[in-house]
């Protein structure tokens, strides 16, 4: 049984825990903070302004695939070295999975690949943005 399939395997959101790798990772555009960079606000606690007012919507809405319960526990970003999230083009209405590398070669290795062949067994596009900046979609060897 595919451990992605579209339907969420726990009833409300998972709480982040210790997982800060959408804060390092992924590119805020809002906060000015590039790609690969830690955000400036974190701290060893998490987000040093969590809960507070001027948190941009973009953090305080942000949830990644695992923490929507699409993927079991060791699939989390910082035990699988990969950030998963869904989103879909308003125009044509087609799903993309998005995997990001929280390290490099974590998609096509591991945990990473497990989650990427999970997937692709779903009719969904796939994007990959690799940890050096480039970018693949569908794989064919998946």
């Amino acid at each position: 049984m595919p451990l992605f399939t579209g339907v969420a395997l726990v009833e409300s959101l998972r709480p982040c825990g210790s997982c800060r790798e959408c804060c390092i990772v992924l590119e805020v555009s809002e906060l000015k903070k590039p790609r690969l960079k830690p955000c400036d606000l974190l701290c060893e606690a998490g987000c040093s302004i969590h809960g507070k007012e001027e948190r941009e919507e973009i953090c305080k809405t942000y949830q990644c695939g695992w923490s929507k319960g699409f993927f079991k526990d060791e699939y989390r970003p910082d035990k699988s070295g990969v950030i998963v999230h869904t989103t879909k083009n308003t125009d044509t209405r087609e799903i993309w999975v998005m995997f990001y590398e929280c390290k490099e070669g974590s998609v096509m290795s591991g945990k990473g690949r497990e989650m990427l062949e999970l997937v692709a067994q779903n009719p969904v596009s796939i994007r990959i943005e690799h940890y050096d900046g480039s970018h693949s979609e569908s794989p064919a060897d998946v």
